[in-house]
C-alpha cells in the first residue's frame, strides 16, 4: 500500500528498509530518506521522525525505530509529510495508514505543523493547521517543504542546510507561531490509539563529502 503526493509516493511499510540512493553527476548523491513519526493519546509538540527497518535476513527479530540522522554535508533538498488518512466510510482501516475508527488528530489552537531540526536553523512552515482543539485536521492532508529557486544556503526560508560538526536530527514540530513551539501540541482523540505521519526527506551529499571505500586488505601471512 502506498500513499502518493505530488511526484512523490511514500512507502509505509515497517518491515523493509526505507532510504534510496540515486547517483548525482558531480560524484555525490541524492538520498531519498522515509520516517515516521508516532501520534499516540497524549499531546506531542516534538515528535520524532524515527527509521523503520528489521534486522537482516530475518523476518522474527525486529530492531526498534532509530532516530532520523542525517550525515555530516549532507544538504536538504525537499521535505514532504503526510498525517494518517481517515479511513473510508464502511472499509476497515489499514494499520499505521489509517485513523483509528471513531479517532480524529486534535490540537490547540491554530496549530502549525513542520519538520525540523532538533538543534540549529529551524526552517518551517505555516501549513497545515489544526484550527482548534475540538476539530480534526483536514484528512489526508500534505505538506511540502522545499527549496524556492535563488535562496542562497541558510537562507529562509530556504530548506538546504549544511551540517558541519555533527549529525543533524530531524522531527516533527508543533507550534502556533512562527519557530516557536509554544502551545501543548497535537494528539489523538482515542485513548491508546496509534497513527503515523510519514515524511519523505531528499538531501544531497556532494562528492568530496563522501569517503571512498578501500577495498586494500592486509597480507596473508605464509
Amino acid at each position: 500500500m502506498s500513499i502518493s503526493t505530488g511526484s512523490l509516493t511514500f512507502l509505509p511499510n515497517p518491515q523493509k528498509t526505507s532510504t534510496q540512493i540515486i547517483n548525482a553527476p558531480n560524484g555525490g548523491r541524492f538520498i531519498w530518506q522515509y520516517a515516521r513519526a508516532q501520534l499516540t493519546s497524549t499531546l506531542q509538540n516534538a515528535i520524532p521522525l524515527l527509521v523503520p527497518y528489521v534486522k537482516p535476513n530475518t523476518q522474527l527479530s525486529q530492531y526498534p525505530d532509530i532516530p532520523l540522522q542525517l550525515p555530516v554535508g549532507a544538504q536538504i533538498q525537499r521535505v514532504d509529510f503526510r498525517l494518517p488518512r481517515t479511513p473510508t466510510l464502511g472499509d476497515a482501516s489499514i494499520y499505521e495508514i489509517d485513523l483509528p475508527k471513531g479517532c480524529t488528530i486534535i490540537g490547540t489552537t491554530g496549530e502549525n505543523l513542520k519538520v525540523s531540526p532538533t538543534s540549529g536553523t529551524t526552517h518551517t512552515v505555516v501549513a497545515p493547521v489544526i484550527t482548534c482543539a475540538s476539530s480534526s485536521y483536514t484528512p489526508n492532508a500534505s505538506a511540502v517543504l522545499q527549496r524556492q529557486s535563488g535562496q542562497a544556503d541558510q537562507s529562509s526560508p530556504s530548506l538546504i542546510q549544511t551540517v558541519s560538526g555533527s549529525a543533524m536530527t530531524l522531527q516533527i514540530t508543533v507550534s502556533n507561531a512562527g519557530n516557536s513551539a509554544a502551545g501543548n501540541g497535537i494528539a489523538l482523540s482515542l485513548s491508546g490509539a496509534l497513527a503515523y505521519i510519514y515524511a519523505s526527506i531528499i538531501y544531497r551529499i556532494d562528492g568530496d563529502a563522501i569517503k571512498p571505500w578501500s577495498l586494500d586488505l592486509p597480507a596473508m601471512p605464509g
